[in-house]
Parts: structure tokens; sequence; C-alpha cells
């Protein structure tokens, strides 16, 4: 099913997934999401300026989210973020 999905990126199944996944993981750990404690993650490495991560936390249970940020600067004025070298979507 995966190897289906990423087969086929063009066509949103795979976002879509992906969503899916992420609210019925929301969905089976509310607790967690609703009364865990806030983390905020550094990042390292070469793109530490266009990440965003964080942590939840509660008891011994932990989620932990990552998400790109300022994309447009990386790929430079004209161009596409999701270039080739991202290794992200021609369009």
């Amino acid at each position: 099913m995966i190897a289906e999905l990423f087969s086929s990126k063009e066509d949103g199944r795979l976002k879509l997934f992906l969503v899916y996944r992420i609210l019925k993981a929301r969905h089976e750990n509310t607790g967690l999401f609703r009364d865990g404690a806030y983390l905020p993650l550094e990042v390292g490495g070469a793109y530490k300026d266009h990440t965003i991560a964080f942590a939840r936390k509660k008891d011994n249970v932990w989620a932990i989210a990552l998400a790109p940020r300022f994309l447009s600067d990386l790929a430079g004025e004209g161009k596409f973020p999701w270039a080739r070298r991202f290794g992200g979507i021609h369009i």
C-alpha cells in the first residue's frame, strides 16, 4: 500500500493518507495532545533554520512533530522549493 502511494505522489493520495494517520494518532492519544507537556526541540544540521520541531510528553508516552518552514528561502528567487535537490515533486 505505501509503495503504491509513493508511486503516485502527484494525485494527492499520499498527503491525504499522511493527514489521516496523523489525525488518527491524535484521536487515539487525546490525553497526550490535550494534557501532555509541550517541549520545543532544538534542530541541528544544514537545514536547522528551516525546520520546526517539538515533542509532547505525558507519562512515558511521547509524540514528536517536525515540519519544514521558509522553503522558498532554500530554493532562491524565482524557483520552486520542491525542486529535485530537495527530493520533492516536480511540477
